[in-house]
């Protein structure tokens, strides 16, 4: 996705890298409002478009590895349940 390493599961994109962050897409509203707690996220953006169902979380805190970690399940859960 936008040349960065993604993550898929069945086809779905719920993940992906970007310099310094990693991006959320299958996030449901309570958990963006959530990812969006996080020191340092926000929406993800390109080429000047928000997209506000996708978060971007910074990867510079290392404290913060088990918040991430649970975003990514839970992206990756809601993924599953979109394809099936």
């Amino acid at each position: 996705m936008f040349g960065c390493p993604s993550y898929t599961v069945k086809g779905s994109l719920f993940a992906f890298l970007v310099t310094d962050g990693i991006v959320f897409t299958k996030l449901g509203e309570d958990q963006r409002v959530d990812a969006l707690s996080v020191p340092g996220a926000r929406f993800f953006e390109h080429n000047q478009r928000v997209v506000k169902k996708w978060v971007r979380i910074p990867l510079n805190n290392i404290e913060a590895l088990d918040t991430i970690q649970a975003f990514l399940d839970r992206s990756y859960e809601n993924a599953m349940v979109d394809v099936e």
